[in-house]
């Protein structure tokens, strides 16, 4: 089910960059849903990928300060402790 959807997502925002300009909001939203979709499925490097894609549309639109750059940044700084804390445990098995 998780494959399909990311079929779909990635096929949405490639019809995006396409038919929109590069820094459209549009875009950043369905980066969103990609980004989340990849962490579903546990594969945070291509969830980190399309966040930081929507990071830097969200920065060029509205500036660094805005609250959405923000909470972007956020979610990506709880994803890199999610794989810290990952990478730890599983360390710790070998």
């Amino acid at each position: 089910m998780h494959d399909e959807a990311l079929v779909y997502q990635l096929k949405l925002v490639d019809l995006q960059r396409t038919n929109l300009s590069s820094n459209n909001k549009e875009i950043a939203v369905s980066l969103r849903g990609l980004a989340r979709l990849y962490q579903t499925i546990n594969n945070d490097k291509e969830a980190t990928k399309y966040f930081n894609q929507r990071l830097d549309i969200f920065q060029v639109i509205y500036g660094p300060e805005h609250n959405y750059v923000k909470e972007i940044s956020n979610e990506l700084g709880q994803l890199r402790d999610s794989v810290t804390i990952s990478n730890a445990v599983g360390n710790e098995k070998k």
